[in-house]
């Protein structure tokens, strides 16, 4: 797998210029003469929403949900500050009569905004550090939450601190100062008239009011995500406890001694080999002869695996022949998902042992071989239920999943149900890995968390 090279320019360069430059002097790309290259700024790549670009080496976020957790952030400091100027105005409050007296008995406004600023700073100061170290607590949570990597030094850093000591006077500074111009401009008639008359109780009602406001429409939209959330892992139900070894770049002659091997293990449920990736398949197009003659398009992908590659995925076979006796009536058997039988096979037709290109005429062109005339026809063994492959914001791909048993087929893929002790399931798999590739660096992918990141 090639690793995206990193530049670090001693000054602004235009990167149309410099890449202009990097093809003029024929520096060679992977695909020697016939690319080109094309340079990407850190943050753009770290914005980047190409699933097929995307690399392992980077950490990728959805600009979307990075402003939805700013926008919350900013709504919860909201409350925070109304709740802290309520409480802050209630406790100074209690305190009119004694700064009315110390102003009787003299006290300047100077003196009164002293007081009133060194109480509201040694709360606010408190609160800081208290909350600083709820947070340290609180801080691998988050970060296993968002895949960040946040550290309780971060607050201290050359560009937060100086933010957080400003925001900390300001909840300082403007509380002291407004209540200070307040009593001093008030008589004693006054007093009672602004902290136990309408004033008060306007005040005190209004950030009432927004702090209630706030806190229901963030109860309402974490309701929203918490739905969201069990939508999307329901939608990858069939990938829990999945994992996936193999790379369609390298030679997978181990795969199938590896599977041998796996099958000897009672903590793993299952053991499939497979031609292609479940997420990162190739996506074909297909035409579609509308009702009114005209044509339209939709995407496909095709599969390729053992018989038991269906109770690896857990897709449910919703008519037809299992696997097992699909392989040994048919040729060449290939099962087609809901969406598929939806799209390509007319309503009311059974499609259940007819021959797939009667619905799609392209798909066995790279099958015949050298003799047309002989060549074993892909019969339609069975439906099974469909199978999110990229993100629920789009609609189910219609896929055909062919099965074939034959030892001389070439898989580079092998998926593995883990049973339900997931870490001991994994041990297996490194034992049997270490028996089959002796040296060999051990590595698979969680495809349950590449769907999730997904979306």
């Amino acid at each position: 797998m090639a690793v995206p090279p990193l530049l670090l320019m001693n000054k602004p360069i235009d990167r149309n210029i410099f890449e202009a430059q990097l093809k003029k002097d024929k520096i060679p790309t992977l695909q020697g003469d016939l690319d080109n290259y094309y340079l990407d700024t850190l943050q753009e790549t770290y914005f980047h929403t190409s699933e097929q670009q995307k690399s392992p080496f980077l950490n990728y976020h959805q600009p979307a949900l990075l402003y939805v957790g700013l926008i919350s952030a900013i709504l919860i400091l909201l409350i925070a500050c109304f709740n802290y100027i309520n409480l802050n105005f209630s406790r100074l409050l209690q305190q009119v009569r004694m700064i009315h007296t110390q102003k009787l008995m003299g006290a300047s406004r100077k003196e009164i905004n002293q007081q009133l600023f060194l109480d509201t700073f040694l709360t606010v100061i408190i609160a800081f550090l208290c909350s600083l170290l709820i947070t340290h607590d609180l801080l691998p949570l988050f970060n296993s939450i968002v895949n960040g990597q946040l550290h309780t030094s971060f607050f201290f850093n050359g560009q937060s601190l100086p933010v957080i000591c400003c925001f900390i006077l300001l909840l300082s500074i403007i509380p002291a100062a407004y209540m200070g111009r307040k009593i001093s401009g008030l008589s004693g008639s006054g007093y009672r008239e602004f902290f136990t008359g309408n004033k008060k109780r306007k005040i005190v009602t209004s950030l009432s009011i927004a702090q209630y406001v706030i806190s229901i429409g963030l109860i309402i939209a974490t309701l929203t995500v918490n739905d969201q959330l069990h939508f999307i892992r329901k939608g990858g139900e069939n990938y829990k406890n999945l994992i996936e070894i193999g790379d369609w770049q390298e030679d997978g002659s181990y795969i199938r001694p590896f599977a041998r091997e796996l099958k000897k293990y009672p903590e793993i449920k299952h053991v499939s080999l497979a031609g292609s990736s479940i997420l990162d398949s190739w996506i074909m197009q297909v035409v579609l002869k509308n009702e009114d003659g005209n044509e339209s398009y939709t995407a496909q992908i095709d599969y390729f695996g053992e018989p038991d590659f269906l109770d690896a995925l857990q897709l449910k076979l919703l008519k037809g022949l299992p696997p097992e006796q699909a392989v040994g009536k048919y040729a060449r058997p290939v099962y087609i998902n809901e969406k598929y039988a939806e799209i390509l096979v007319g309503k009311g037709e059974d499609p259940i042992g007819k021959p797939i290109n009667a619905f799609d005429k392209e798909f066995d062109e790279g099958n015949t071989g050298n003799d047309p005339a002989n060549a074993p026809v892909t019969t339609i063994a069975g439906i099974v239920d469909n199978l999110y492959t990229n993100t629920l914001e789009q609609e189910v791909y219609p896929f055909t999943i062919q099965i074939n048993d034959n030892p001389q087929n070439a898989f580079n893929y092998i998926y593995i149900r883990l049973g339900d002790n997931r870490e001991k399931s994994l041990a297996a798999v490194r034992e049997a890995w270490n028996k089959v590739n002796p040296g060999k660096y051990f590595t698979y992918q969680d495809v349950y968390q590449k769907f999730l990141q997904r979306n």
